[in-house]
């Protein structure tokens, strides 16, 4: 029994001090804990794919060895952490002799944490995860700043009720305004579930349960003054093909929305891609004056018709917009509508006494009583 007390003690001290009773091999080798006992061998490694967040959002954290002298374990996956604060987050995994499951780690920024243990049901929304998505939690908004998983944006992801069921889910990406740019840090990335459009109607729980999208928001980064303010195309098709590779949702219901700068960008987007990616597409006080001209040439007068070919658009617009004016975005949607058939049918609704950010509140929140939700569900490639 004495024996059994310095054996937990140890362990308690090896935990604390990580590798207090741990030699290392030579050349790299498999760390030992003391007695000889091979921490390699321990039953609850979280190394194993899929434990703890596993993928890019990164994890590991302790595990005890074969005699329960614990050794450091896990690594960091795709530039995330190892340890107690990885940002998917494992914590402490083994418990006393025979290294059997303990205890899951609290999520870091962005990060969801999972229960950590020989089999790989925690973190199995990790990237590479069995669900090919991410985040152990559905229904609920979680940051994932630049870099964690995405290298290139900062976006807050949303999974809906079910998400990881094995059902292919439909994609609504939405592009905010140049109020809402940032660099997709953790701290930027707060101003826009604070402040407009389908994040802020989660983050205030005003988006329905059984809603089924995926919902992702990306962080634009530019500035009016640089003539940055609006996403790029490849920026958008870039990040909407990241989306489609790393989650599970259904390639023929990918969706995009914007506002302002963010609906303008998506403007561009689907003349520069028509069809590649998005079957259809919600838009805000923007101006599609941009799309028209973007394949627009003297030669051939028509070409910008090949948006309205293949890809069905919503535009909205208020009447008292002084920010992004009705009388510009009105110009691109005529030309769209004078396009020859076979054409999607471009749909234009002008709000009477609204301005630029009325427009999308009553849209977005559905008081204005066009619900682009159906609609857009009601599209496919």
């Amino acid at each position: 029994m004495k024996n059994s007390h310095l054996l937990q003690r140890a362990f308690l001290l090896c935990l604390v001090g990580l590798m207090a009773c741990s030699s290392s091999a030579p050349d790299g080798g498999t760390p030992t804990g003391a007695g000889g006992a091979s921490a390699a061998a321990g039953a609850a490694a979280v190394n194993s794919a899929g434990a703890s967040g596993g993928g890019s959002s990164g994890s590991a954290g302790v595990t005890a060895g074969a005699a329960g002298l614990g050794a450091v374990a896990g690594s960091s996956a795709g530039g995330a952490s190892a340890g107690l604060a990885g940002s998917g987050g494992a914590g402490v995994a083994g418990g006393g002799i025979g290294g059997s499951t303990g205890v899951s780690g609290s999520a870091g920024v962005g990060g969801s944490a999972g229960a950590s243990g020989s089999s790989s049901a925690g973190g199995a929304f990790g990237i590479g995860g069995s669900q090919n998505g991410m985040g152990a939690s559905k229904g609920v908004q979680t940051a994932r700043p630049i870099g964690m998983p995405y290298a290139k944006r900062g976006y807050w992801e949303y999974l809906p009720k079910g998400y990881g069921d094995g059902n292919k889910r439909p994609l609504l990406v939405f592009e905010p305004g140049v109020g809402e740019n940032g660099d997709g840090t953790a701290g930027a990335l707060n101003v826009i579930k604070d402040r407009h459009g389908p994040p802020w109607l989660i983050a205030n729980g005003k988006w329905p349960a059984d809603r089924p999208f995926v919902v992702l928001s990306p962080q634009h980064k530019g500035s009016v003054e640089q003539d940055t303010a609006a996403p790029t195309p490849s920026e958008i098709h870039d990040f909407i093909a990241f989306a489609i590779g790393h989650y599970d949702v259904d390639p023929a219901r990918v969706y995009l929305t914007g506002l302002s700068s963010g609906g303008t960008g998506a403007w561009i987007y689907l003349a520069a891609y028509p069809g590649q990616q998005v079957a259809a597409a919600a838009l805000m006080s923007a101006d599609s004056r941009y799309a028209w001209d973007y394949n627009l040439t003297p030669n051939s007068p028509l070409a910008s018709c090949i948006l309205v070919n293949k890809v069905w658009v919503w535009d909205f617009h208020g009447e008292k917009d002084t920010a992004v004016t009705w009388a510009n975005d009105s110009k691109g949607i005529q030309a769209f509508q004078s396009c020859p058939m076979p054409t999607k049918p471009l749909i234009s609704t002008l709000y009477p006494n609204t301005d630029h950010g009325g427009t999308w509140d009553k849209t977005y929140d559905l008081s204005a009583g066009n619900d682009i939700y159906a609609w857009l569900l009601g599209k496919s490639l």
